[in-house]
């Protein structure tokens, strides 16, 4: 149950059947400790001691916020201060935030002024699915150029 939601549209109650995303924020000077489990985005403006998981929509941890734990959405914008680890398929870094912990991401920028402290694993683009062909390679004595045997029998992954 988020402890605060609004809409994105102002003219529409936040409790209309529409598809806006619903936006939980966590005001400047609160102390949320616990895990945060939402669908929608999330701002944080203030203090959170514990795990935020965004399923679809993105956490905005503002220039006052502060967060301890894990980050987990497909996108990540940190203006404030983090230290845990973040994972997304972009993590921004803007002019005054912080991370100190380990990012995991496909795409991730760090503004001038913004800083990052800790280790960085680079996540690969979701692969398409990939087809699968016959194929032989002609090369003397029917080695392939790794020195692997050709089987005229099998069919070859092509990645």
């Amino acid at each position: 149950m988020p402890l605060s939601a609004i809409s994105h549209d102002d003219k529409k109650p936040f409790a209309s059947a529409d598809n806006s995303r619903r936006c939980t924020v966590i005001a400047k000077s609160t102390l949320f400790t616990g895990n945060i489990d939402v669908d929608g985005d999330i701002q944080v403006y203030g203090d959170v001691r514990g795990n935020v998981h965004v399923k679809e929509g993105t956490i905005r941890v503002m220039h006052a916020g502060r967060v301890e734990g894990e980050l987990s959405a497909p996108e990540i914008i940190i203006d404030g201060t983090v230290e845990g680890t973040c994972e997304a398929k972009s993590i921004d870094i803007l002019e005054h935030g912080i991370l100190r912990g380990t990012r995991r991401s496909i795409s991730f920028s760090i503004k001038r002024g913004g800083v990052f402290i800790g280790q960085s694993e680079q996540l690969k683009q979701e692969e398409e699915p990939t087809s699968v062909v016959a194929f032989k390679t002609p090369v003397d004595d029917d080695e392939n150029l790794l020195g692997d045997e050709i089987n005229d029998d099998v069919e070859y992954q092509v990645k």
